[in-house]
């Protein structure tokens, strides 16, 4: 491999700044949070939160750059800290970046060199390492250690890993679209959950099941907890997998299990930090921690189907109800009082039926993501380690 140099030495490291609450505006200059934009960069739109122009002006230097790269720098729960690493593209460009963001903007540097590298193996456990409580601090990013390459050998080098996450992200992108298929479906059955078009009887989700929340064992990475044979739930997991999740990214022992919340397989889950209102269906037994709330012993006169994909439908409208400024957080509270549709069970039988035909055309397009996924990873691996991956995970 060849030589390691600090970070700084080719790319500038800083923290974005989060505005008080009396400059926040209904309209004004577009502020950047972490909904906005997608692991790839790209900008989910519209922007939700503004500042004064004044506001703006003063804090100029923290606007967000085409080719920055954006890292998830403080959350409410640690696991987050560092798990999100986006390229900032053109549709993000110009908007104030918040506290929760640290920018790496390369200086003497191709961009995407810089963020493929911050996204492969080596950089996602270096930044893992670099964790003090919930928060990563730019002068201990800076002293990262990263491959010392000239510029057309690093142009070379983001050339071959740009088609191979294009091709990853097409498939993605198929994922999505047969998700959409799925809640148009849903909508045309049910009508919009939010506005309830066909007056169906309205509950709070509190009285339709068991309401929990996870929990983590403490301290964290201590070997007694974690590295076992139980499957931790991360919210890159759903990210990663959609409505139907298996956790890979973390696990705990069974003494580490009984100090978390397990639940068993089939449980509606729901992130209530970070991604507020990314909800998914476990496929295997696994434990949440506190950034998830579970729904068990569900009411008679709900299915399963019908929740996962209300939940899903709702995911916009958790927004406005997040707890704090900078650490986007739901309580359970906040998730038990909601109120939604509640249409006759015959009818919610019926799309449930729908769902395990619309199941099968997702499992192919999974398979497909999982294949051009794992080309990618192989092809990071190699490309700064020397060495390709091996063996399918």
């Amino acid at each position: 491999m060849s030589e390691l140099i600090p970070l700084e030495q080719i790319a500038k490291v800083f923290n974005g700044k989060t505005p008080a609450k009396s400059q926040q505006r209904a309209s004004g200059h577009p502020v950047l949070k972490i909904r906005d934009i997608d692991e790839a960069g790209a900008f989910r739109g519209p922007f939700a939160s503004f500042v004064d122009v004044e506001f703006a002006d003063k804090f100029a230097e923290k606007e967000v750059c085409e080719g920055d790269t954006l890292i998830l720098n403080a959350a409410h729960n640690a696991d987050y800290v560092g798990s999100k690493v986006a390229l900032a593209k053109s549709n993000a460009a110009g908007a104030l970046a918040t506290g929760e963001w640290l920018i790496v903007r390369p200086t003497g540097a191709d961009s995407r060199f810089v963020h493929y590298w911050l996204r492969s193996a080596a950089g996602a456990h270096a930044l893992r390492d670099l964790v003090k409580g919930i928060h990563l601090y730019p002068k201990d990013v800076a002293r990262l250690q990263v491959p010392r390459l000239n510029p057309s050998e690093q142009r070379r080098i983001a050339d071959i890993l740009d088609k191979a996450d294009a091709i990853r992200r097409k498939r993605k992108e198929a994922i999505a679209l047969t998700e959409s298929l799925l809640r148009s479906t849903f909508l045309e059955m049910f009508g919009d959950p939010v506005t309830n078009p066909k007056a169906w009887p309205v509950r709070a989700l509190g009285g339709l099941c068991v309401l929990v929340r996870g929990s983590s064992p403490r301290p964290k990475g201590d070997p007694r907890y974690f590295g076992g044979p139980v499957p931790r739930l991360m919210v890159a997991d759903l990210t990663r997998d959609g409505l139907f999740v298996k956790p890979k990214i973390d696990s705990l022992t069974t003494e580490g299990a009984k100090l978390s919340r397990p639940v068993p397989a089939r449980t509606i889950v729901m992130a209530v930090s970070g991604n507020v209102g990314v909800a998914a269906q476990l496929e295997v037994d696994a434990c949440i921690h506190d950034g998830f709330v579970g729904f068990l012993e569900l009411n008679p006169g709900l299915t399963s189907a019908y929740l996962l994909v209300l939940l899903r439908s709702l995911e916009p409208t958790w927004i406005t109800e997040q707890a704090g400024a900078i650490f986007q957080n739901l309580t359970t509270t906040d998730v038990k009082r909601r109120l939604v549709p509640l249409p006759p069970f015959v009818l919610q039988e019926k799309f449930r039926a729908h769902v395990l035909g619309w199941l099968s055309l997702m499992l192919r397009q999974r398979e497909a993501y999982r294949g051009a996924s794992l080309s990618m990873e192989s092809l990071v691996q190699s490309a700064f380690t020397g060495q390709p991956k091996r063996g399918g995970g």
